[in-house]
């Protein structure tokens, strides 16, 4: 085998006779050109990770989009199904469910009266009587109680500028009077309307076909509502006809209504857990003397209760002018509480009875009782019994 030719001189030799290589960049180009190359690896080694990092989050965000959307922005299918779920069959036909009262009092804009609240909704109040500057926000509808002995008046809230004889007949329609401890109002099954300043009633029967119970019954209820309305007459209508019969007293055209009945007033509560209201007693008294003393008698009927307390004596009952004055035993005191400020707003409706604008306490002690002041006459209200 021949030996290898190649040694370092021959290689030498060799290297010499390549082209020249020259690098014609100064050396400041060339240094400017390592600084670039160095930046350019620096920023490729920043951006590396937050580029990983959002794209992370952008797949996170992917994923749970759909859940956040659809606790945010209810579909349209949901809102359908949760209709559904409220509708429910009423007698065959579909109908909506009532909404919860959260639920009612969050779509309306006002809040829903409660017409089947007692007036004190078993609770003691400061007043149990509408003041004379409130007229025009309540109407006032009498109802009878179960046994048909006594008349309540209650004074629900209205509407201001609506017509009170459309307001009793909306109250009527959602009026539970078991509630109340009333019995079923008749007055739901006439037509209302007024006719040149007189109630117009249309029955769809003769009164000859009711018992005489419920004849007395209806005519009581009749004449205790609408005189707080300010009615001095109801005119009588069966199928468009003016008249009715009424059986034994034959055709009957009209029913009187007088806004003074010379009543007395006593407290009634159908039981312990219902409300308790003022009623107007069913006989009339002489005077308004006899009708204020008559207060603190006890009657047959047990849900109908005094409404002077029997520990109070009333030394005298005097009239001057348009006023009653009350005059008590000697330096009388009296509790701000509910039996008291029923004796005394009792007292003042019955003035009202007879015609008075005013009644003067005298010698009871404390000065203010409920919302009457004691130091000045008292006004007499514009009725009894508010419901809110």
């Amino acid at each position: 085998m021949k030996k290898s030719e190649w040694n370092e001189e021959r290689i030498e030799h060799l290297l010499q006779q390549l082209p020249s290589i020259k690098d014609r960049r100064t050396s400041k180009e060339i240094y400017q050109q390592l600084l670039l190359k160095q930046a350019r690896q620096r920023t490729r080694k920043i951006w590396v990770a937050p580029t990983f990092a959002m794209i992370a989050a952008a797949l996170i965000l992917f994923l749970i989009s759909p859940y956040l959307f659809d606790k945010v922005f209810p579909t349209q299918s949901g809102t359908e199904d949760s209709s559904m779920e409220n509708t429910v069959m009423y007698g065959g036909s579909s109908k909506e469910a009532p909404k919860g009262k959260e639920e009612i009092n969050q779509v309306n804009e006002e809040p829903t009266v409660n017409r089947n609240k007692g007036p004190a909704n078993q609770e003691e109040k400061d007043s149990y009587v509408v003041q004379p500057e409130e007229e025009k926000s309540f109407v006032t509808i009498a109802f009878a109680d179960k046994e048909g002995k006594t008349y309540i008046p209650v004074s629900f809230k209205s509407e201001k500028g609506e017509d009170p004889v459309e307001q009793i007949e909306e109250i009527l329609q959602e009026i539970d009077e078991e509630k109340l401890g009333f019995a079923p109002n008749e007055l739901v099954n006439l037509e209302l309307s007024e006719q040149g300043g007189t109630i117009r009633l249309e029955f769809n029967k003769n009164l000859s076909q009711f018992s005489p119970k419920e004849t007395a019954e209806l005519e009581n209820v009749i004449t205790e509502t609408f005189r707080w309305q300010g009615y001095e007459k109801a005119a009588l209508y069966l199928n468009d006809k003016e008249g009715i019969d009424s059986g034994a007293s034959g055709q009957k055209n009209e029913l009187p209504i007088k806004p003074s009945m010379k009543k007395a007033y006593y407290v009634f509560q159908e039981s312990p857990d219902k409300s308790k209201f003022l009623a107007p007693t069913t006989e009339t008294f002489e005077n308004v003397k006899e009708a204020i003393l008559a207060m603190k008698e006890k009657k047959t009927n047990d849900k109908l209760k005094p409404a002077i307390v029997d520990s109070e004596t009333i030394q005298s009952v005097q009239e001057n002018g348009q006023e009653v004055i009350v005059t008590f035993s000697d330096q009388t005191t009296l509790e701000n509480t509910e039996p008291y400020i029923l004796m005394l707003e009792g007292i003042v409706l019955t003035a009202k009875e007879f015609g008075f604008e005013a009644v003067k306490f005298e010698n009871i002690q404390p000065n203010q009782i409920g919302e009457m002041d004691l130091t000045k006459p008292v006004p007499v209200p514009f009725s009894p019994n508010p419901v809110e």
